[in-house]
């Protein structure tokens, strides 16, 4: 499950529960990217913690797996999924796609509050029909 430093919605949750005093996000994208430049043999590269396609730049990273034509494995949990996103995974040629689900219907969303099972639901259609 997430942590409060890969989950705003949690972090907030945690916050005002008093749990914590500050929400710290965690994104790596900036990191990601200059590490990135650092490795000229790099053949593949794994998208996973948080949600990556919430990442500041997520398409900046797509783009320079297919600038390289690295191989990629992404993990998502299906909440966000729109056209932009889906027209760089269409491109990426070895895409490995793991979507994390805690049940569903009901399940899902009482383990995933807020999170709406309909919306993942039609989301991992989405994902199957264009991939």
């Amino acid at each position: 499950m997430c942590q409060p430093t890969s989950s705003s919605r949690l972090g907030a949750e945690h916050k005002k529960l008093g749990w914590v005093q500050d929400i710290k996000t965690l994104d790596m994208s900036d990191r990601t990217l200059s590490d990135m430049a650092k490795m000229p043999e790099l053949k593949s590269l794994s998208l996973i913690g948080g949600e990556f396609f919430l990442a500041k730049h997520n398409r900046d990273i797509l783009q320079a797996c297919l600038d390289r034509n690295l191989d990629v494995r992404v993990v998502t949990n299906a909440t966000i999924i729109n056209d932009r996103l889906l027209d760089y995974l269409k491109k990426i040629k070895n895409l490995e796609l793991q979507i994390s689900i805690d049940g569903h219907g009901d399940a899902y969303e009482f383990a995933r509050y807020p999170g709406k099972w309909e919306t993942v639901s039609r989301n991992i259609e989405l994902l199957n029909q264009e991939l």
